[in-house]
């Protein structure tokens, strides 16, 4: 099989509640999201040369996953997260940045919609600018030609979506 999914969309919107589910659900391999860990050890504080060491992170988590596996591999994330964190925050795309995004591969990318609550969490930011985020995932998704569906409705409603386009897709 080896297909390859990934989830990326603005803070609280589903993602890992979703990559975890699909993974468990299709007995996948699991790729979490390695901002997280590398923030929890800076207690959420960054520099702009930071996205650059976790999109490294989060690419090679990727690519070491995908040797010699029949599995389904689903990722909590993908580069589009530092492509519009580092254009939304820092107003340019680090070039590091940019190659890493366009040798990254997946089958499908699941965009998560904002039409689910907030949820507070110490390491996210900008809780009312989501809709202007989201409008950057889906231009820089469009403008690279990345095969991609907007994933909105409850929890429940985007797993089933997934289910349907998966079960076309892998067999």
């Amino acid at each position: 099989m080896n297909y390859k999914i990934a989830f990326t969309g603005p803070e609280s919107t589903g993602k890992t509640t979703l990559s975890e589910l699909v993974s468990e659900t299709y007995n996948g391999i699991y790729i979490q999201e390695f901002a997280r860990e590398y923030l929890e050890k800076t207690k959420g504080l960054y520099q702009e040369e930071y996205l650059v060491h976790i999109a490294e992170g989060q690419f090679n988590s990727i690519s070491q996953s995908k040797n010699n596996t029949n599995q389904l591999i689903v990722s909590d994330t993908d580069l589009t997260v530092l492509m519009v964190w580092s254009l939304y925050k820092y107003k340019r795309i680090h070039p590091r940045i940019q190659q890493l995004f366009e040798l990254e591969q997946f089958d499908f990318i699941f965009l998560c919609d904002t039409d689910v609550p907030w949820e507070y969490d110490p390491l996210r930011e900008h809780p009312n600018e989501r809709n202007e985020i989201l409008d950057l995932f889906k231009r820089i998704l469009k403008e690279n030609n990345r095969n991609y569906i907007l994933l909105s409705g409850s929890i429940e409603d985007r797993l089933e979506k997934i289910k349907t386009l998966l079960k076309e897709k892998i067999k």
